[in-house]
């Protein structure tokens, strides 16, 4: 009986010594639990600073490589800094006696030149500094709008407005942003000046017509407007390089798209993103930044939606050497026209540089675009 009773009492210390000791472990093993959990959450929270970290980063780097693509589209000059220097009159001036034998002052006596201040409808606080050379023809065709390359003027296209001049139009040429007689502190390579190609036009439709209002005789009350142009009514577009892209964006402007007769292009640039040479990636967030700060992204700034639009008879010249037009721009230009325009014609002059087929040879240049208006474009 004895040794049962310890047996009983042996039992019952066990299986109090098994409940200390599991109440005694329960906390242990709580505290373990919570450890791992601590833990886990550490390694979650490191992780995601990690992935904010890098992603921070990955955006400042693309933010910095974007930068120079950025200034490429003048965002260093709103506050007058870059490496766009103002075409000054007397540099222009010397530059075409140098460079084309043309005295500029006699060309100017010559062709009549008068200048003209044209509001600008994009912008109330801007005027087009313009410029009408009248033709010494007899029989007056119409007139030409003219827009001239980068860091450049109206003088500098002295050659290839004589060319016009001496076919019997009139020509209108412009000072573009930036350039010349322009107070313009910035380009918009093609946007804006765009927007003042058509100003010019406009205005040059306005002065080519003799506008008279005049009493029916039956009935007094009403008046009506007689509309009597002066010239045959051939109006055209020429652009060089930057120009080009500023004729592209006019095309389709209201008062352009009824009128216009011919777009010739001489060297002309595209897009910005092409221009850039930048991966697309940098060229969407510089896009950003210049629709943010100059007020156009660069699918406003690209022409070809507005040539897509607007059909019309299109000369394309090309220099065989140029470095400066990329092999993208031109065939998505070549693209564009041979889906939208009533005729196209594309001559390349072999061996020469960018913008300067009309230098090299005047009397060539004259005839090609003389071939196009008589044979392409019936005129």
């Amino acid at each position: 009986m004895d040794e049962t009773l310890e047996k009983e009492s042996l039992t019952e210390n066990e299986s109090e010594t098994e409940k200390k000791s599991g109440t005694e472990k329960e906390p242990e093993t709580k505290k373990e639990s919570e450890i791992t959990k601590e833990s886990e959450t550490g390694k979650k929270r490191k992780i995601k600073k990690r992935i904010i970290i890098g992603v921070a980063i990955f955006v400042a780097l693309n933010l910095i490589a974007a930068l120079p693509v950025a200034s490429f589209v003048e965002v260093q000059v709103l506050k007058g800094k870059g490496n766009r220097i103002k075409t000054t009159e007397s540099y222009t001036r010397e530059w075409v006696a140098a460079e084309c034998g043309i005295d500029s002052v006699e060309f100017d006596e010559t062709y009549h030149m008068e200048a003209v201040s044209i509001q600008s409808t994009a912008q109330e606080n801007y005027t087009i500094p313009a410029f009408h050379y009248t033709t010494n023809q007899a029989d007056k065709n119409g007139f030409v709008v003219m827009a001239h390359g980068m860091n450049a003027s109206h003088i500098t296209i002295y050659p290839e407005t004589q060319a016009f001049l001496d076919m019997g139009f009139d020509v209108w040429s412009f000072d573009e942003r930036k350039c010349g007689e322009s107070d313009w502190d910035t380009i918009s390579y093609g946007y804006y000046e765009g927007k003042d190609v058509a100003d010019v036009f406009r205005y040059a439709i306005s002065q080519d017509r003799e506008i008279s209002e005049v009493t029916l005789e039956d009935n007094p009350d009403v008046t009506t407007t007689i509309i009597k142009k002066q010239s045959l009514g051939f109006y055209g577009l020429w652009g060089l390089s930057l120009g080009g892209a500023a004729c592209g964006n006019a095309i389709d402007e209201p008062g352009v798209r009824e009128n216009v007769s011919f777009l010739i292009l001489d060297c002309p640039v595209g897009a910005m993103d092409e221009l850039t040479g930048a991966p697309d990636f940098q060229n969407k967030l510089a896009s950003k930044i210049s629709k943010k700060v100059l007020g156009y992204s660069f699918d406003e700034q690209s022409p070809y939606n507005q040539l897509l639009i607007k059909p019309t008879n299109v000369l394309m010249l090309l220099a065989g050497d140029d470095t400066v037009v990329p092999e993208v721009s031109l065939e998505r230009l070549r693209d564009v026209f041979s889906a939208s325009a009533l005729t196209y014609k594309e001559n390349v002059w072999p061996g020469a540089s960018h913008a300067s087929l009309c230098r090299s040879n005047p009397e060539e240049y004259e005839r090609q675009i003389a071939e196009f208006l008589i044979n392409d474009c019936k005129w």
